[in-house]
């Protein structure tokens, strides 16, 4: 909304020239970051112009006045529920990967659990080596 109140201003100035201190006041920022708001603006394609850094102010070219009608809330609405749509996706990938991720550590914690207790439950936590039988009868 910034970006519209900057091209507002930019359109309704007679003298073609704005001071930072209008273009901070008017947006309601540090003076220090009008030229950040001024380039964005001009990035946009809402206003072309430059910046005098020495003169304190933004000589305005061209400017395009804008009003955020009806038309433009819808247009919003539609790009916000597109973003949201490709974050629930993204979100879905996540989760699905996580999901593959956890699964392939249960696996590899179940494969190395066989290979340090050997064939697993039921043989007495260990393997059987080679018995010493006593041949020796009394």
């Amino acid at each position: 909304m910034r970006l519209l109140t900057l091209a507002s201003l930019a359109a309704s100035t007679q003298s073609r020239s704005l001071p930072y201190q209008h273009i901070a006041k008017a947006l309601q920022i540090p003076q220090e970051d009008v030229e950040m708001w001024v380039i964005d603006v001009i990035r946009a394609g809402l206003v072309e112009g430059k910046l005098s850094q020495q003169n304190q102010t933004f000589l305005i070219h061209r400017s395009t006045y804008r009003v955020f009608g009806e038309k433009q809330w819808r247009e919003v609405q539609s790009r916000l529920d597109t973003w949201r749509g490709s974050l629930e996706g993204v979100l879905a990938v996540v989760r699905q990967e996580r999901e593959q991720v956890i699964r392939q550590k249960e696996r590899e914690l179940r494969s190395l659990d066989y290979k340090v207790n050997g064939s697993g439950a039921g043989s007495g936590g260990g393997r059987s080596g080679p018995r010493e039988i006593d041949l020796m009868a009394d």
